[in-house]
């Protein structure tokens, strides 16, 4: 909890945080220098909802790390209330293998406590502990039947089992859509007695006491319920509880005009429950801060609030909105990230959420006063459902590190497929031709333009027989290659980064030594779709090979490529990418113009033929 002042440093080595300290730094493995921002354990989040299986359109693994990372969450705690809900060890193993495969961050999956979610009869799981469950929990969907429940913490308890539970009683809390009052009496709207989490509360309490099972309460919004958790918590039962960000910083009158954005499960309270629950936590009483992530899409929530559903994203708004409490004098650095790390990693026993010796190095660097107006529409979540659309937060997650992925994931060239066109943009008109122009001045090489095609690059040099210059042209040519291999390191770790900068290389080499002309933009292209979509860059750059082994025209290649590129995006389900993917094949159009007209000519020639 110890804050220093702008000149603290940190040092990694194999993943682990080696040491810590002031002043001159040690040259060796990775050193992070604070330089002014916050150094902090990464977030861990309990409760994120991702829509595989069932619901991938609504959030997927792939994005849902991308989110992560943007907002400082370096590992996410999912949930099981997928369709069909993760409730058996084959379920698990598919979760598991699809997060290992799409997500830059850690994902610890949690189980269903009793199958199909239905509260029916218990899963098992010892099975599902095997197989790697870190907890059980039914989500929103109680348990009713109280001797299933009990028989559930029974059973967890002989294996030590973490169980999470959502604390409310179901029937009275059936259908609601506000919390009881006038607000809810004004705006007619179906409402629960803030009771009800009070009672569901009190029931699990006195099941605890019959099974001593670990137990976490997954959010705790109501004044009335502080009292029953702080007895039970002296009474010496192992039990720990958690709130969501957004009942620590909305409340009800938020809801205004029916705005469904602000519709969550369980609802926004008062605001003297607000205050209750943020003087919980800074006590300590309550332990986690949770984003509740809960992605829905746009026709989930554009019907009448009662109607709509329940839930809103949160991976990237979770710090700047602690951050407010942090900003209102409510709470301090180390007792919120108290709550976003230590505690909830200590809770599913997992050795990171501290800066010590030997700790993982999941971190976020942050600047806690870097002020933005947030849009919705820039957010990396599929689903766009936030509460916070056009509201003014403050910080700025400058990078994320995750220890076991290899990972530093800066946000800030992760943000949209437009970002990414106008770096391609950017590249092709600033990569060749300025750096062709300046070489070919001071060297006094003549009009390159003149000579094959308009593109003044490596391979318009070498004609000129001047291989230095060529040599030059590629070197500074390549710093286009250079960002796709920044991206593909960000965006799917370093196997995905080695790919697309082998592709890059290739791609700039061939025109230098075997006049493969007309390649390096479509490998800087393959390599950027590699970066985002191993199996959509995969089939790219099949398509390229395959096309220039039966046409040996390396121009026609780099067409058949780039054209097939939005189809394979289409066919492999990468739906997110096909903005991108337009975008980029116009440019790899534009810049083979002039090999294009020789092709309608019949006058490109063949890899190896004569000019």
């Amino acid at each position: 909890e110890a804050q220093t002042e702008g000149t603290g440093w940190l040092l990694v080595k194999n993943g682990a945080i080696a040491a810590t300290g002031q002043g001159e730094q040690p040259q060796a493995d990775e050193t992070i220098d604070c330089n002014g921002l916050c150094l902090a354990p990464g977030i861990v989040d309990i409760g994120v909802k991702v829509g595989e299986p069932g619901e991938r359109h609504k959030e997927s693994y792939a994005s849902a790390a991308r989110a992560a990372a943007a907002g400082g969450v370096t590992t996410m705690a999912i949930r099981p209330d997928t369709s069909p809900a993760i409730d058996t060890p084959e379920a698990l193993e598919f979760v598991k293998r699809r997060a290992n495969e799409d997500s830059a961050v850690n994902v610890l999956p949690l189980a269903a406590l009793t199958k199909g979610r239905e509260g029916r009869e218990m899963t098992e799981i010892g099975f599902l502990m095997d197989a790697g469950a870190v907890g059980f929990s039914d989500c929103d969907a109680v348990v009713t039947n109280t001797k299933v429940f009990q028989r559930a913490l029974t059973y967890a308890r002989s294996l030590g089992a973490l169980v999470i539970a959502h604390p409310q009683e179901p029937i009275l809390s059936a259908g609601a859509a506000v919390t009881s009052g006038k607000f809810a009496t004004l705006r007619g709207l179906p409402s629960v007695s803030p009771m009800a989490e009070r009672m569901g509360l009190d029931r699990d309490i006195a099941l605890l006491e019959m099974t001593g099972a670990r137990y976490h309460a997954d959010q705790i919004t109501t004044a009335r319920a502080l009292p029953a958790l702080e007895r039970a918590k002296r009474n010496g039962l192992d039990i720990t509880a958690g709130t969501s960000i957004h009942h620590l910083t909305l409340n009800e009158l938020d809801v205004a005009d029916y705005r469904t954005f602000f519709k969550l499960k369980p609802p926004l309270r008062s605001e003297d429950d607000r205050l209750a629950t943020v003087e919980a936590l800074a006590s300590g009483l309550i332990d986690t801060i949770s984003s509740m992530h809960t992605p829905q899409d746009e026709e989930s929530k554009r019907l009448p609030y009662a109607e709509a559903a329940s839930g809103a994203v949160a991976l990237e708004t979770l710090l700047p909105a602690a951050l407010r409490l942090v900003h209102a004098g409510s709470l301090t650095l180390a007792q919120l990230f108290r709550a976003l790390a230590l505690n909830p990693a200590k809770r599913l026993q997992l050795a990171s959420g501290r800066l010590s010796k030997g700790a993982p190095a999941d971190l976020m660097l942050f600047d806690p006063n870097k002020p933005f107006v947030l849009d919705r529409t820039t957010l990396l979540s599929k689903s766009k459902n936030t509460p916070f659309d056009g509201q003014r937060l403050q910080v700025k997650v400058v990078a994320t590190y995750v220890a076991k992925k290899g990972l530093r994931l800066m946000p800030l060239i992760e943000h949209s497929a437009l970002v990414l066109a106008l770096w391609a943009l950017i590249g092709y008109l600033f990569g060749s031709v300025p750096f062709g122009v300046l070489i070919s001045r001071v060297m006094n090489l003549g009009d390159l333009r003149a000579i094959g095609s308009g593109n003044i690059g490596a391979t318009n040099v070498l004609r000129t027989g001047n291989k230095t210059a060529a040599l030059l042209t590629l070197l500074l040519d390549g710093g286009k290659a250079a960002v796709a291999v920044l991206l593909a390191r960000a965006m799917a770790g370093e196997d995905a980064a080695q790919l697309a900068g082998l592709m890059a290389f290739l791609g700039h080499c061939f025109p230098i030594w075997l006049r493969f002309k007309g390649g390096k933009g479509v490998a800087t292209f393959i390599g950027l779709i590699l970066a985002l979509n191993w199996a959509v860059g995969l089939a790219v750059c099949a398509t390229w090979l395959l096309a220039f082994a039966i046409w040996r025209i390396s121009s026609l290649a780099a067409v058949a490529a780039a054209s097939a590129s939005t189809v394979w995006m289409a066919a492999l389900g990468a739906h997110q990418l096909l903005l991108l993917g337009i975008a980029l094949t116009v440019l790899v159009f534009f810049t083979h113009r002039a090999n294009i007209d020789r092709l309608r000519a019949g006058t490109e020639p063949k890899f190896g033929g004569k000019k």
